[in-house]
């Protein structure tokens, strides 16, 4: 057995002051628990803070619901199952972070960053989560997409607070992009996932009436300019919107959104 959980095992028994009359019995026991996992690569420490971390019903995420999943077309390669997994990491990656944080400093991260930043948190997360558990892999040749896949075909990721939104993006590319929706609980900071909009989008520069409308750049009102911006065309938003891959009719109600000038395509599930 690992002989830093001998070790620790014995100064915390001696830390409380607990009288043991074997101490050779608890220590057995504990490696009857962390044994089947070590077994599998994991490491004791690993084990017994996650054991903690699930004892903290406060901080659990939510998993996401399988029944909510859609048969959209998705990229090449790309599986239900991946993004499922990279979901579930994304919520467990930040209620680890907020655990932490609530621990040491007593609030959320939420709570010292700008609702965009964190965002871009989420996207970070899930773009890697990703590239752990699915054929997309970390695009380091340039900045756009973020995620490949071996035949070249590429994924760009986003994530936002609210559902149905369209795009945001500082170039309007064309090719498959994800946007993750999720929503957010303001007292522990945790998040839970209420729909993923996937498309191939077309670029304006490919295409006069693309999927990208370009807005321009801007003066804010301390003086200093906002790095231009592209935002999706209604065409461009549903087509988002019809590829939700993931949409939580518990938490979205989709029907409040007004399709105007778009046929509904026989893939979405917003019939």
């Amino acid at each position: 057995m690992d002989e830093n959980l001998q070790k620790a095992i014995a100064s915390l028994v001696e830390r409380h002051g607990i009288e043991v009359d074997n101490i050779r019995s608890l220590i057995d026991g504990c490696h009857a628990f962390i044994s089947p996992f070590v077994q599998r690569g994991l490491a004791s420490a690993d084990i017994l803070r996650e054991l903690g971390d699930e004892l903290e019903d406060e901080f659990q995420p939510p998993i996401v619901k399988l029944d909510m999943f859609n048969d959209v077309p998705l990229p090449t390669g790309l599986k239900i199952g991946h993004l499922e997994k990279a979901m579930n990491y994304t919520a467990s990656m930040i209620a680890s972070i907020n655990r932490d944080m609530c621990r040491g400093i007593g609030s959320p991260l939420i709570q010292f960053i700008q609702a965009n930043n964190f965002s871009g948190i989420i996207s970070n997360i899930l773009t890697s989560g990703l590239d752990k558990y699915s054929p997309y892999k970390h695009n380091h040749d340039q900045r756009f997409p973020d995620l490949k896949n071996a035949g070249g075909m590429g994924l760009e990721m986003k994530a936002a607070n609210k559902a149905g939104k369209g795009g945001e993006s500082h170039n309007g590319h064309g090719g498959w992009h994800l946007i993750a929706c999720f929503e957010l609980d303001e007292e522990n900071g945790n998040i839970q996932f209420v729909q993923l909009e996937i498309a191939e989008l077309i670029s304006n520069l490919d295409e006069p009436e693309g999927d990208w409308h370009y807005c321009g750049s801007k003066v804010n009102a301390s003086g200093s300019r906002r790095t231009e911006t592209y935002y999706t065309t209604n065409r461009g938003t549903w087509k988002l919107r019809d590829g939700s891959v993931y949409l939580d009719t518990d938490k979205v109600n989709y029907k409040r959104w007004r399709r105007q000038g778009i046929s509904l395509p026989p893939h979405s599930p917003l019939a």
